[in-house]
């Protein structure tokens, strides 16, 4: 039976950038957070930046789109199973945003590129177009909701 997540083609760019750093934990492959004894504490991500990604950007949405994708916290459309959402390590969460919101985020400043302590490099280039680093804004709630639409 496919898994709407870890076989999406929507997702197979996201797959690969989570696995080329090292994030597809066995057994975590595509899991329904509930599944996971302590998921904020127990997904290899600060867990600040799950509250950030599944409570206070994830609870602005109409249905809950917490999911486990290759041992990181994603959020994807239930239906669809489209991430539009992850977070990793620390500081780093980003989010994948329709163009005007794209548009938008850019001219506040957005990155899309981001430098860890250890000499690795997340370009979100590599994971496809619309992907933005977060960055606590209040904007992002608005942003999200868009990005729930078009998932």
């Amino acid at each position: 039976m496919a898994d709407k997540h870890a076989d999406n083609p929507a997702n197979a760019s996201l797959i690969a950038c989570l696995s080329s750093f090292g994030r597809d934990q066995s057994g975590l492959a595509s899991v329904d957070p509930e599944t996971v004894s302590n998921p904020y504490y127990n997904l290899g991500t600060h867990p600040d930046l799950v509250e950030r990604l599944w409570s206070a950007l994830g609870g602005s949405l109409p249905v809950d789109c917490r999911w486990v994708l290759c041992g990181t916290p994603v959020l994807a459309h239930p239906t669809s199973g489209t991430a539009f959402g992850f977070a990793m390590g620390m500081p780093t969460y980003a989010l994948w945003l329709p163009a005007q919101e794209m548009e938008s985020a850019l001219e506040l400043g957005a990155n899309r590129v981001h430098r860890y302590s250890n000499g690795l490099v997340l370009d979100l280039a590599q994971i496809g177009d619309g992907w933005v680093l977060g960055s606590w804004t209040s904007e992002e709630v608005e942003w999200c909701r868009a990005a729930f639409r078009q998932a």
